[in-house]
């Protein structure tokens, strides 16, 4: 009898190996496919809580003593953007508390919601906006200019991506402890690495902050570069929720209903199979 059931369970298994492998190819294309959505939900939860803590612990009593402090640090100060972490000094103004976060920059119209850390350190910018070393630290003031840099095309969050759909005369927000600035849009162009690195210049009688990112997408041969310049807005009615955005969550059932429907797929067609072999 073993001898004789020996070869049906190689030919039982031999049928079923298509099977198995359709099934298991079928939900690595379905992982590739609704990695950068799924994933992109994910970063945006983990930012929205980041924000949310910077907002509670940024807006305790004291704030005013830290951006006043980071006010006369940019007094005090030559432009002189350099990338990385920054210095000790840099790395002390705009703490609030335990959280990293020294700032944050929305701009509504396109759905960016950044936390902002300090300096542009590959391990910073894959967790949000970096504020550019050397620029002025983001809390406004006439003479300043504030460089915000993250990236675009990561494919497990969106950061920077949208930026290519503000438009001129769109209005952003920079939230640094209690502290609001509106800034609106008056400049967008492309520019090579060198011309964007003199965008982070101080201008006479001007409060600006300047956001940058690479384009075009995963080619990063030249810099998206978009100024705002300060506005006034009603600041009785705060623009900024305290929680940040969140991406749509379709992603995240829309991948959960394909697998259930591959797996159904793979049960049917094994026991397909497995009926065939049957009635052989």
């Amino acid at each position: 009898m073993s001898v004789k059931a020996g070869p049906r369970h190689v030919r039982r298994a031999a049928s079923h190996r298509p099977v198995i492998v359709g099934i298991v190819g079928m939900l690595i294309g379905v992982c590739l496919a609704f990695y950068p959505f799924v994933g992109g939900w994910v970063a945006s939860i983990v930012q929205s809580d980041q924000i949310a803590s910077y907002s509670q612990e940024s807006t305790t009593v004291g704030w005013e003593k830290v951006v006043e402090a980071a006010r006369a640090y940019n007094a005090s100060k030559t432009v002189m953007p350099s990338a990385g972490g920054g210095d000790e000094e840099y790395r002390s103004q705009l703490v609030f508390g335990v959280s990293d976060v020294m700032s944050r920059v929305v701009v509504p119209t396109v759905g960016i919601d950044l936390p902002v850390y300090h300096g542009t350190e590959a391990g910073t910018l894959e967790r949000g906006a970096g504020h550019l070393f050397g620029s002025d630290l983001p809390v406004g003031g006439v003479d300043r200019n504030s460089v915000v840099t993250a990236h675009t095309g990561l494919r497990a969050s969106r950061m920077f991506d949208r930026l290519k759909d503000v438009a001129v005369g769109d209005v952003f927000y920079v939230r640094t402890g209690g502290w609001t600035g509106a800034y609106r849009v008056t400049m967008k162009e492309v520019k090579t690495p060198e011309e964007a690195s003199l965008m982070s210049q101080r201008v006479a009688g001007r409060d600006l902050v300047t956001l940058v990112t690479c384009t075009p997408y995963s080619v990063n041969t030249h810099r998206l570069v978009v100024v705002g310049e300060r506005t006034w807005f009603d600041e009785s009615h705060d623009p900024i929720p305290i929680e940040g955005r969140r991406e749509s969550v379709w992603p995240v059932w829309a991948a959960g209903a394909t697998v259930l429907v591959v797996l159904g797929v793979g049960v049917w067609s094994w026991r397909r199979v497995s009926h065939k072999e049957e009635h052989e």
